[in-house]
Order: structure tokens, then C-alpha cells, then sequence
């Protein structure tokens, strides 16, 4: 009962970078939740906070061995577990991918555009939009990063922009993963249905001229008129 419920120990490893002075470690002991003893790399000895943890850390602060010992977890302990967590975790990214959409609301004459960021790590991200490659921020409404499920992000912001002939209108995503700002430009014409109009007017020009050389064949082994064969091209 003593070690699993009412008396335990914790270590902790506070750092903002993998240098080893940048690192404090903190090692602390409880009774009943309330912390009596406390040795930190900061200040290099034992601090007591009650009064059976002040007479611990007198005998420990004149203990040279004990706090030596401790002194060195300080490397020992944290510097091992602070570059593996850099190293797994804390500088691991993951790219953003962005997609630029726009709607017409009905009764409106501006419209909506959506840009939206998927599937980042860590959670820091800028979006900004530019029409005609300036700078715009009227308009321009923005979540919160949200989580994206398995430790990533998502983000999204809107502009409300009536656009004219040749606008170009594009949003612009920076990110940790990115080594340069991601620009996203608005199609008026979607790749698809560009695809999807050239196909349409390469078939009516081909059944054109199929229907063409049908007629001229047929007047041809009928042996009509000339005039026939003229009036049909």
C-alpha cells in the first residue's frame, strides 16, 4: 500500500530544446497526493514542503553521494528520453494538402471561397488569400485548427470576393512541413470539366465529319449530280 497507493515518486523532464542546458529535471516524492520533497536541476539540491519533506532534504542536500547521484539523472535520464521524443514526436511533420473551392449563394452576388488544409502536423498554420497576386484581408473569416484524427490537423477560411474577368484569386498556406508558402489558385473550369468539354467537342467535330464523308461516299457511288456533292460541302 505504501509504494502503490499512498507514497510514490515522479520524475519529470521540463525542456524547450534537445541542448542538455535547456533541460531541467525534476524529481519529486508524495504522501497521500501531497508533494513533501522536491530535487531540481535548477536550483541543484533538495527543497522540503512540509515538514517531514524539510528534514528529508536537510539529510539529502548534506548527503554528497545521494545528491550527486541525482545531479546526474539530469543527463542520464532526461537528455536519452528528450532526443528520442525530438526525434519521434516533437520534430516529425506532416504536409498539408489544400483544395480551393468556391460557391455562388443564391440572391448574392459575391462568392464564397473555401480553402481548406487536411491531414498537418505539428498544429501551426497560416492561411492568407491574394487576388491578382496582392495581399486581401477583407472578408475573410477562419476556424480554429481542428483535429484531423492520428495527432493531425485540419484548418479552413473563407473569403466572400465578387470576382472579375481574369481575377486571380488564390489562397496561400504556410506550414513547418512546407518548405516555401503553398499557393492554391482558384479554376473558374475545373481540369475535369475542361477534360470533359474537349472531349464533347472533339466528338461533335469527329460525327461531323463522319456524317460528312457518309453523304459525299453516298453521292459519289450513286453518281448524283455535281451539285450534290457541292451543296453537301
Amino acid at each position: 500500500l505504501i509504494y502503490g497507493f499512498l507514497k510514490y515518486d515522479t520524475e519529470l523532464c521540463r525542456f524547450n530544446s534537445s541542448d542538455l542546458k535547456d533541460i531541467e529535471y525534476v524529481y519529486s516524492e508524495y504522501y497521500n497526493r501531497v508533494e513533501f520533497l522536491r530535487f531540481s536541476s535548477r536550483v541543484d539540491w533538495y527543497t522540503g514542503y512540509t515538514e517531514f519533506g524539510l528534514r528529508e532534504a536537510n539529510i539529502a542536500n548534506n548527503d554528497t553521494d545521494r545528491l550527486t547521484r541525482r545531479r546526474m539523472m539530469k543527463q542520464h535520464y532526461c537528455l536519452q528520453h528528450v532526443h528520442m521524443w525530438y526525434k519521434n514526436a516533437l520534430n516529425r511533420t506532416m504536409t498539408p494538402e489544400a483544395v480551393l473551392t468556391s460557391t455562388a449563394p443564391s440572391g448574392g452576388s459575391q462568392r464564397l471561397f473555401t480553402c481548406s488544409t487536411f491531414g498537418f502536423f505539428p498544429r501551426s498554420i497560416s492561411i492568407s488569400w491574394t487576388i491578382n497576386q496582392q495581399p486581401h484581408t477583407s472578408e475573410v473569416s477562419s476556424t480554429d485548427t481542428l483535429p484531423d484524427g492520428d495527432w493531425l490537423y485540419q484548418a479552413h477560411s473563407q473569403l466572400s470576393y465578387s470576382p472579375r474577368f481574369r481575377d486571380r484569386v488564390s489562397c496561400w498556406v504556410e506550414h513547418a512541413a512546407l518548405r516555401d508558402a503553398l499557393e492554391v489558385p482558384w479554376e473558374p473550369v475545373s481540369h475535369g470539366d475542361r477534360n470533359k468539354i474537349a472531349i464533347g467537342i472533339s466528338g461533335s467535330v469527329l460525327g461531323l465529319v463522319l456524317a460528312l464523308s457518309g453523304v459525299l461516299y453516298y453521292c459519289k457511288r450513286r453518281k448524283v449530280p455535281v451539285w450534290c456533292r457541292l451543296s453537301v460541302m
